[in-house]
């Protein structure tokens, strides 16, 4: 597990899995198998453009982690697409954050170009 300096906090033991929209590892949860299947992210490799099925997106947040852990980008949803093809070839997850700030679930996309 990767330590990641996230919005001025230092996270231990850092995991995309966790309760609150600040990624705050001391509150992390287990995944569960309807977080696992709450949406999807098509295509899947993807050269940038993406798109998220199976949830109403609007006012939700993604949150774009590298593989290391690190938070690459956040995303405002307005539409059930966002564009990813300025981050570099890769594997990334996507973490769904409701207006709330429920967690959604976490989905794996691979960045290929």
């Amino acid at each position: 597990r990767a330590q990641v300096l996230y919005n001025r906090f230092v996270e231990k033991e850092f995991s995309p899995v966790c309760t609150g929209a600040r990624g705050n590892a001391v509150e992390r949860t287990e995944e569960t198998p309807e977080m696992a299947s709450a949406f999807s992210v098509n295509p899947n490799p993807s050269t940038g453009i993406i798109m998220i099925s199976g949830l109403d997106v609007t006012g939700c947040q993604a949150d774009i982690f590298d593989i290391s852990g690190q938070k690459v980008a956040t995303v405002r949803l307005q539409d059930n697409t966002f564009d990813l093809s300025g981050l570099p070839s890769g594997i990334y997850f996507v973490r769904m954050i409701r207006p709330t700030g429920d967690l959604v679930g976490i989905s794996k996309v691979v960045i290929s170009k």
